[in-house]
């Protein structure tokens, strides 16, 4: 299934803001791939910059891959994919030929207990897991500005995260541990 958000042909510039972008499928017919093309350019207005296309939540929860394309920005607040059970196998979340700026918002797994392989795009790239990151998440960046935040949780952290430009790290009074040892990274 392909989605696709481009501009209207409305006389003002105006953004694409979706409350909930649905699957409605089951186990039984789940739709695999799931398609998002984001063409909706960016607007500025008065300096400011809002995102073409925002996205509260996306449930496809029977979905094992969202593709994101296009040259337009784009947010998505929360994510439900399906992360096979008992597999070794992640959702996968493909940004690579996505050339605008995506913005995974804080606490983006609407189940923080799916593991998730992301690969992002050329854009300018923030992936915010919050306390929701696990160790059997993996990011690779691309040719793009990425940055991945984690914030210290109720367990110990490995994730795998290559090629990202920044990794930030927060948390108060945490006493668990996230290991950098399969991180490469341009800064922290």
């Amino acid at each position: 299934v392909t989605v696709s958000s481009v501009a209207s042909a409305a006389a003002t510039a105006h953004v694409n803001a979706l409350t909930d972008l649905k699957t409605d499928d089951t186990a039984l017919s789940a739709i695999e791939t799931l398609n998002l093309v984001a063409d909706r350019a960016d607007i500025t207005s008065g300096g400011t910059t809002t995102v073409g296309t925002t996205i509260n939540a996306i449930a496809a929860g029977n979905t094992t891959t969202l593709n994101i394309t296009g040259s337009g920005g784009l947010t998505v607040n929360t994510i439900e994919l399906n992360d096979p059970t008992g597999t070794t196998s992640n959702a996968v979340i493909n940004a690579t030929d996505h050339s605008g700026n995506l913005t995974l918002a804080a606490g983006f797994k609407t189940t923080g207990s799916d593991l998730l392989d992301i690969t992002l795009g050329g854009g300018k790239n923030s992936i915010d897991f919050a306390a929701e990151g696990l160790s059997g998440d993996k990011v690779v960046g691309t040719t793009g500005t990425d940055t991945v935040k984690l914030k210290t949780a109720a367990t110990d952290l490995e994730m795998t995260i290559t090629d990202v430009d920044t990794l930030a790290l927060y948390g108060v009074g945490a006493t668990k541990v996230i290991s950098l040892k399969n991180a490469t990274v341009g800064e922290i």
